[in-house]
């Protein structure tokens, strides 16, 4: 969806199949080897301290940002 509405990337590059390797590489990297592991890191992203992350590391404003900056050339 970022992609299609940035055209940052051609939509051919997300297909099924390249999910599913992104998603396999972020587990494998992320660490744990579990589905609890996974699943207690989603459930921090979820929760307000990971909203208080999210804040700080200030992604969700530049992003943002960048879309705003992107709309204004289309």
């Amino acid at each position: 969806m970022w992609c299609g509405l940035n055209r940052s990337v051609p939509q051919t590059r997300f297909n099924a199949a390249r999910f599913r390797e992104l998603f396999r590489t972020a587990a494998e990297t992320v660490g744990g080897t579990s589905r609890e592991d996974w699943d207690t890191q989603i459930a921090f992203l979820g929760s307000a301290d990971g909203a208080e992350y999210d804040r700080r590391l200030g992604l969700g404003e530049r992003f943002e940002s960048v879309r705003r900056k992107l709309n204004d050339f289309v």
